[in-house]
């Protein structure tokens, strides 16, 4: 009886190290991944982009979307360029993000159905409309009022119609209404991009010395 006992515990064992390899192989993609972003544009849609440092029989790249990070849907699927002992880099927009968290994945899949996932990023979306900015037209000073408080300290740029940066300030999360002075620069359209690193929204100005 215990020789029996012996043999079912180890043969029990042995099950159980083949299934922890079998995951371990699951788990284990060949396929490299060196950089994952996703970031909001001045036209409040979020770039994403990843880049593999290697590729070998890599089918494709599912890019999965959620509202709250835990329930999660593929919004589009990538195929792979084939194997590569190069860096290569996928790009994929969302066009339509949601006001506030907009968290993102990628799933990479092998052809053999193998099958991981990387780290979930997060583009948050604010309300420019919510921004206020006067007076506009102005010619000395412009006074901005933001709708929501920032993710985090937040940059203030103002872009010229050549979609040049003539001026960039640095603020605290805190502070959510300045006044930018004005009067050195041109009469013509401007442009005032803010940005927390999470999100980016855009306002357009006029400065008029006339």
């Amino acid at each position: 009886m215990r020789k029996i006992f012996t043999l079912f515990f180890t043969m029990a064992l042995t099950a159980v190290a083949f299934l922890n390899v079998a995951a371990q192989r699951v788990g284990s993609l060949p396929v490299v991944l060196v950089a994952f972003s996703a970031e909001i544009t001045s036209t409040n849609t979020i770039a994403i982009s990843w880049t593999t440092q290697q590729q070998i029989n890599t089918d494709c790249f599912d890019i999965e979307k959620s509202n709250d990070g835990i329930s999660w849907q593929r919004m589009a699927r990538v195929p792979c360029t084939g194997n590569s002992a190069k860096p290569v880099t996928y790009h994929f927009t969302d066009a339509f993000p949601i006001k506030g968290s907009n968290y993102y994945r990628i799933c990479m899949r092998d052809r053999d159905g193998a099958f991981g996932y990387t780290i979930t990023k997060n583009a948050r979306v604010i309300n420019g409309r919510n921004t206020v900015i006067y007076p506009n037209p102005t010619s000395e000073s412009v006074n901005i009022l933001l709708g929501e408080m920032p993710y985090a300290d937040w940059n203030l740029s103002l872009v010229n119609s050549l979609g040049q940066v003539i001026l960039q300030r640095r603020f605290s999360r805190t502070t959510t209404t300045i006044t930018l002075p004005v009067a050195v620069y041109k009469n013509g359209y401007y442009s005032l991009d803010i940005t927390d690193g999470h999100s980016r929204h855009s306002n357009k100005l006029m400065i008029n010395h006339n």
